[in-house]
């Protein structure tokens, strides 16, 4: 996560300026949120509860600033290395698609 988040934050204009900055942690903040939902037990009966909150936590980086879309990526990423059922990725898919409409619209 780490990682990530330095490799993704680096423009230092956006760590540097007050104005932008609120954007960049506010998409880190629901991409750590969506990652810590996706911990639950790939067996738990609340899996879908949580893969749809991830979804929206994404959807929520994305209309926060336009790099928020790629934590799409990173739900998909962790679902893939998760081995998710083929109901997880229809869930991030349906959001990620809803997500583009949105943008579209």
């Amino acid at each position: 996560m780490l990682a990530l988040a330095i490799f993704w934050l680096g423009n230092a204009r956006a760590l540097l300026h007050d104005n932008e900055s609120l954007h960049v942690y506010s998409v880190l903040l629901c991409l750590a949120g969506a990652v810590a939902l996706l911990h639950v037990d790939h067996e738990h009966p609340s899996r879908r509860r949580s893969v749809l909150g991830a979804s929206a936590l994404c959807l929520l980086a994305a209309l926060n600033f336009g790099s928020g879309s790629a934590a799409f990526v990173a739900l998909f990423a962790l679902l893939f290395v998760q081995r998710a059922r083929l109901s997880s990725w229809l869930i991030v898919a349906t959001s990620l698609l809803f997500t583009l409409l949105v943008y579209a619209l």
